[in-house]
């Protein structure tokens, strides 16, 4: 389950990489109206998720055209946004931020798997499955107690294991 989750986010990371993607996103930044309501939604979770920020508000409609120029505006540097994906620590993540996150997918605006929606915005997609990918990936480690402490190495087992 973890597995297969980080390999989809790394999938998506690479997609994003991609020149067609970046080009996409580049022309999405300077969109005055955003794609669609759910457009902007998805990337306001694919962006929380990005900062990893306990103290992220919970998705609000009311909020839509100031979300959409706050995903604009981070949609205009797409290698940045690889960066940042690539910088995530894994299993840093608190119980609270994955409630929070799933705020987002279990609102009316988030757009199931296979709908239409998402098989007409590839982008939309991408950002979606992400969000989808981390929040399976998180949840577990979080179920099956955490990350280590520290990075076992062959100096910190010295001592530990019996020969």
């Amino acid at each position: 389950e973890i597995k297969v989750s980080l390999e989809g986010m790394a999938w998506v990371t690479r997609q994003i990489e991609t020149k067609e993607v970046q080009r996409v996103m580049s022309l999405r930044s300077k969109m005055v109206e955003p794609p669609s309501p759910s457009f902007v939604h998805v990337g306001e979770a694919f962006f929380c998720v990005q900062s990893n920020i306990d103290s992220i508000r919970l998705p609000d409609p009311n909020f839509i055209a100031m979300s959409w120029r706050f995903v604009s505006r981070l949609m205009s540097n797409p290698q940045k946004i690889v960066d940042s994906l690539r910088e995530l620590k894994r299993g840093s993540t608190s119980l609270k931020f994955c409630q929070c996150v799933n705020e987002y997918t279990n609102n009316k605006l988030w757009p199931p798997a296979r709908s239409k929606v998402r098989q007409d915005d590839p982008l939309l997609h991408m950002m979606a499955l992400y969000v989808e990918l981390f929040l399976v990936a998180e949840q577990a480690t979080l179920d099956n107690g955490g990350m280590p402490v520290q990075v076992l190495s062959k100096g910190s087992r010295a001592g530990v294991q019996a020969r």
